[in-house]
Formats: structure tokens, C-alpha cells, sequence
């Protein structure tokens, strides 16, 4: 089989069928690694072969000898571009990628006629690898210019490039920010290995694997809290926003895009196509683009749907900076985010995932992959994530994340007509679990009667408390979410958070200074110059179980319209059930009556990034889905 389905890509030899045909015209294979061009020039222009046998071969031989110039590069990286050993690269790339693409598109017999033939599944490998090289090279040689703004109409012209006419076009990428962004690098996904992440998505089929990076074009200031793509280590982009002007939007659109690119060759025949130095640099989003026409035939698009979701959790710095800002250290994130995983799409149902505590999005990385590993929530859902800090007090932080939701609901959607904006789902662990409940929950009078309970006030200060407080302590469901799912929440809070360990760490926590102004000017209005020093609360006092606030709030009801689960582990297996605890969370705290389903795993507190719970996740939103078509 190795003999059979070897070639120089997977081999670094020519293919048995290349080597025939180099037979048939009396030339040794091995001659042709010392002289490819010699070999290119006879296989393409022989009449004893026919044009299956010849565009295939010449495909694979332009392939040899481009790898072979970048072997020679690589070896001497001081080799002027002027010496003989470098130029051309691009050429050969580019021929081996037109020669597979006549090979594919004009030939006599079309492609579903040799449909489960090896030679047709390796030409297509060819045309792959050599259109990504092809592009790399291009991308490389212009990484600081745009290659062109996709939001608006405005084109760049034809670029030449060893005498190749090159058109760009990006109409297959969409945008439906506001803002104008620009394609500024393609990243292959070959360049791209992430550790943490279990698995890598992909789909075969025509086209190179890219990563689109995308800049505003803006001449506005941007905002601090926008992500700037980056490639390289040393300059990565800022996950944390600062609080700004542009605290009104807090939605940002993914800055990565997992693309497929097609380099097309314009002719009505085969002669045009081999004849002309006209290319076409096609780019496809692959969350919206699953095949592509092609001289009538239907075929099904190359995609890599992790690529982009790793590069940019690669170049973040979510991981320590989430624990710095617990501390009041680094950029201090001040109020939420919403961060959208794939380009908006108004017709797939939304899924918000919500962090816990001294946690960002980096806490979903598999979670969020593996669901959109699952090809029909792929083709169905899309996700956002919600960044938030986890130091500010949950009252705060619901009021904070529920307006941030609702404004990106606005943004996309303000009259609510897309189906995105109905019936979503909410996934919380942790900390973001109680949060989650509290987007479908409905406070009637309770946060307000506990605050009455542990505040000596009058009337005058109650009507002030009452109006300062209304959007903290008044609250109803979230009406574009209709199910929910609880990770591993101490809804009830939880025993570790008064332990010696944990008191120490609440006593180091601080709160962004917007919120310590807030708390203490409204607490200053209420009880006056009785009152000279903050609050000492803050998110993780509000997980201690002796806390009023969350015993409040564990008093809530959700709302009977949202259909609910809870996640739960448990590494204490030997104990019963009702006694049980993942380490930080015991069941008694996690679990919550009238829940559709509940799963305990053997697992600790990050039991969401366990494969039994993301399993367990798939198949809640399968259901999802499956109830909405009844």
C-alpha cells in the first residue's frame, strides 16, 4: 500500500504512477531528481501519454522541484535571492497547483467517475499543498500590506509575482461588524500545533487550511479591549479590557478566521488554463462555506474549524491574566465581554459560555472545540463567550454580564427576528454556573428583603437604597435564553470558600476601581458619614456559604419557561451521594430540583473539560435542537 500511495509529499519520492509514465517515455525517475525541468518539459509535452497521466505527473514533478528550491533555501538562509538556487519557488509551487487543477477540472473524465481512485485523491493532495505553499509565500512577501478590506467594496489591484498576474478576492469572507477590517496574514494550519487542546477539527476536500488574521482598517481609536492579531510570540495581543469610552460595545468579533483558499486558473479549455499567467486567490469562510462550484461540479471545501479558536487562545494571555486581575495586578478587567467564536450567523441558535472564578474562556478550550467538532452543532450553533471579573461581587456581575448580552443581542439583532436570538443556550462552570442561573431566574422581592433584613434603615434611606440598588437587586429572566446548563455550580455556595486558605486569598482580593467607586458612593448616599470605608466583599466572599447574599439568591426561582441541567463532579466516591463533593463544591450545593437531567462524573471541580461532560453537553443541545423541530 506504501508503494502503491507514496508520492513526494508523503514519501519524498515520486508516486509509482508519476515513475510509470516517466517510463513510458524512456526516462529514469532518478534522473529526474538531479534535472526536474528537463522531465517537466518531456512528460508535458509527450503524445504518448494522455492528459490525466501527463498533468498529473507534470503536477507532482513542478511539486518535487519547488520543495527541492525551498530544501536549498532553508540549507543557505544568506543565499541572495539573485543566485540561481532561489528564484522561481513561487513559480513551481504555483505550476504544480495548475497543473492539478486542469488535471481535476478539464479533463475528459470528470471527477465523480474517478471518484474512489488514489490518483485523484493524491492530485488533489498536490494541489492542496502547493496552493498553500504558494500562498504562504505570497502572504509572507506582503505581511504588513492588506491584502484587501472586506468590509466595504473597495478592491486592491492585481499584484504581480514572478510574472503571475495574482487577483485577490475575498467575497466568499463576510463581516458584519461595523467596523471595516482587513485580511492582514494567511496562516497555514500546518504552522499551528496547540498544546491543551485534545483535537484538531478538520474536514478533507479542495483548498489550503488557512488562518485569516483580520485588523480594523479604522482610522477611529481603538479601543484597549480590542484583539489586535498577532502570529508572534513576542507580540501578543491584549485579552483584558481596561475601562473605556467604548464601554457601550462590549461585543468583539472574532479576529481569526478559519479560511480555505483556492487558487483558480481562468480558461473556458484546458489549453487557456495552461497557457494563461492569471491566478485567482479565492478565500472561503469555512463556517459558512461548505462546497464550492467548480465548472459545474459541486465540491466540498478543505476546512480546519479549530484553527482559528487555538491561534487565538495562543496568542492571548488569558491563562495569567485572569489571576492577576483577581488581584488588582496587570490590565484590570473591568466589566464583561462578549466574545464571538465564529463570525455572527443569524440563523444558528447561540450558545453563551460563562467562566468561574480566577478563570477566562481558556477554561471552555475543549469543551467549546468538541462541540463545534460535532458537525451538525457546527452547522447549528454558534458560540460566544463571556469574559468577566470574577473579583466583583454577584449582584454586580449578573446586572454587568446580562447588559452586556443584551447589548450584543441589540447590536446583531435589534428587533429579534433571527433565530440566533431565540432560544439559546447558557453553559456556566463554577462561579459562571450560579451567574448562568441567575440570567433565567426572577428576584421578585428577595435580594431587596435581605438587604432590608441586614441594613438598619429608615424610610428615607430606604427609598435611596431602592433606587441606587433597583438594577442590582431587580432582575428577570433573560428572554432570548430557553435552556441552561450548570457546571459544578455552588449554587448554594460552599465550605471551602471559609477555609484559612481561602479567606486569605478573599483578603487579597481587590475590585476595579470603577466598582469600589461604585459600591462605596452608593453606600455613602445611603447611610451618609456612618459609613467611611468600602464594602470588605467581593466574588469570592459571595461563594462562602454563610454569606447572605448567596443564601439570597439560592432562594430565587428559574423560570419555568427555561428547561435546565447541572454537571456535577464528584472524588469522593466512597461516601453517599448527598455527601459527596468535587473538592471544592459539594453536591448538596450543585444539585437543584427540577433539573431535566443531572450527571455525576468521578471527577474533580474542572470536571466541564472532562470528555464524559462534554459528551454530556453534545447530547443536551442534540436535544435542544431535536425539541425546537417538534
Amino acid at each position: 500500500m506504501n508503494q502503491r500511495r507514496g508520492d513526494i509529499i508523503s514519501s519524498g519520492k515520486l508516486s509509482q504512477q508519476t515513475t510509470s509514465a516517466l517510463h513510458v517515455i524512456g526516462i529514469d525517475a532518478d534522473d529526474c531528481n538531479k534535472d526536474p525541468k528537463t522531465c517537466i518539459e518531456a512528460i508535458s509535452t509527450t503524445k504518448a501519454l494522455n492528459d490525466e497521466q501527463r498533468l498529473s505527473s507534470a503536477s507532482e514533478l513542478w511539486l518535487m522541484r519547488a520543495l527541492q528550491k525551498e530544501h536549498h533555501a532553508n540549507l543557505d538562509p544568506e543565499e541572495p535571492v539573485q543566485t540561481e538556487r532561489r528564484p522561481h519557488r513561487f513559480d513551481s509551487f504555483i505550476e504544480a497547483a495548475r497543473q492539478a487543477y486542469a488535471y481535476l477540472f478539464y479533463t475528459d473524465r470528470p471527477l465523480d467517475k474517478r471518484a474512489l481512485e488514489d490518483r485523484q485523491n493524491q492530485v488533489r493532495d498536490f494541489y492542496n499543498y502547493a496552493s498553500q505553499r504558494a500562498i504562504v509565500i505570497m502572504s509572507d512577501k506582503a505581511k504588513h500590506r492588506k491584502l484587501r478590506q472586506i468590509s466595504g467594496k473597495s478592491h486592491l489591484p492585481k499584484r504581480t509575482l514572478d510574472n503571475w498576474q495574482i487577483e485577490f478576492d475575498t467575497t466568499g469572507m463576510q463581516t458584519t461588524d461595523d467596523q471595516a477590517l482587513s485580511v492582514s496574514a494567511l496562516t497555514p494550519d500546518y504552522r499551528l500545533n496547540f498544546d491543551g487542546l485534545r483535537n484538531q477539527y478538520v474536514q478533507d476536500g479542495l483548498g489550503a487550511r488557512m488562518v485569516a488574521s483580520l485588523e480594523s482598517t479604522s482610522p477611529t481609536p481603538k479601543d484597549k479591549s480590542d484583539i489586535t492579531p498577532s502570529t508572534t510570540q513576542e507580540n501578543q495581543e491584549s485579552t483584558t479590557p481596561t475601562h473605556s469610552n467604548n464601554a457601550s460595545k462590549p461585543w468583539k468579533p472574532m479576529h481569526y478566521i478559519s479560511v480555505t483558499a483556492l487558487l483558480k486558473f481562468p480558461g473556458n479549455n484546458l489549453d487557456e488554463v495552461l497557457s494563461t499567467d492569471h491566478a485567482v486567490l479565492s478565500t472561503y469562510d469555512t463556517w459558512q462555506d461548505h462546497d464550492v462550484t467548480i465548472r459545474g461540479h459541486h465540491v466540498p471545501l478543505a476546512a480546519n474549524y479549530t484553527a482559528a479558536y487555538g491561534l487565538w487562545l495562543a496568542n492571548s494571555d488569558f491563562s495569567s491574566q485572569s489571576i492577576l486581575s483577581l488581584f488588582g495586578r496587570g490590565n484590570i478587567l473591568e466589566e464583561p465581554r462578549i466574545y464571538l467564536m465564529q463570525p455572527y450567523h443569524p440563523e444558528r441558535k447561540t450558545v453563551i459560555l460563562v467562566h468561574g472564578l480566577a478563570s477566562s474562556p481558556e477554561a471552555w478550550v475543549n469543551a467549546a472545540n468538541e462541540i463545534m467538532g460535532d458537525e451538525t452543532l457546527r452547522r447549528n450553533y454558534q458560540i460566544w463567550q463571556v469574559y468577566y471579573p470574577t473579583s466583583v461581587p454577584l449582584a454586580i456581575n449578573r446586572y454587568d454580564i446580562a447588559t452586556a448580552i443584551e447589548k450584543t443581542f441589540d447590536y446583531y439583532d435589534p428587533d429579534r427576528k433571527n433565530p440566533a436570538s431565540h432560544n439559546s443556550v447558557i453553559i456556566g462552570h463554577s462561579m459562571g454556573g450560579i451567574l448562568s442561573r441567575l440570567m433565567v431566574s426572577n428576584s421578585s422581592d428577595v435580594l431587596w428583603e435581605t438587604l432590608k433584613e441586614h441594613r438598619q434603615m429608615d424610610n428615607k434611606q430606604q427609598t435611596e437604597a431602592r433606587e441606587k440598588l433597583h438594577d442590582y437587586i431587580y432582575f428577570s429572566p433573560l428572554p432570548e435564553i430557553s435552556r441552561a446548563i450548570f457546571i459544578a455550580a455552588p449554587h448554594r455556595g460552599t465550605p471551602f470558600a471559609d477555609k484559612t486558605i481561602a479567606r486569605f486569598i478573599a483578603s487579597l482580593v481587590k475590585l476595579p476601581i470603577n466598582i469600589v467607586q461604585k459600591i462605596s458612593d452608593t453606600t455613602r448616599s445611603v447611610f451618609g458619614g456612618k459609613v467611611t470605608d468600602t464594602p470588605k466583599i467581593n466574588g469570592v466572599d459571595n461563594l462562602s456559604e454563610k454569606d447572605p447574599t448567596i443564601q439570597a439568591l439560592a432562594k430565587l426561582k428559574i423560570s419555568p419557561d427555561v428547561t435546565f441541567h447541572s454537571i456535577m463532579g464528584n472524588n469522593t466516591p466512597d461516601v453517599p451521594l448527598a455527601e459527596s463533593s468535587d473538592g471544592i463544591v459539594p453536591y448538596s450545593s450543585s444539585h437543584w430540583d427540577g433539573a431535566a437531567s443531572e450527571l455525576v462524573i468521578q471527577s474533580g471541580h474542572s470536571v466541564q473539560e472532562t470528555p464524559k461532560a462534554i459528551i454530556e453537553i453534545r447530547r443536551i443541545l442534540h436535544e435542544h435542537l431535536g425539541q425546537l423541530k417538534e
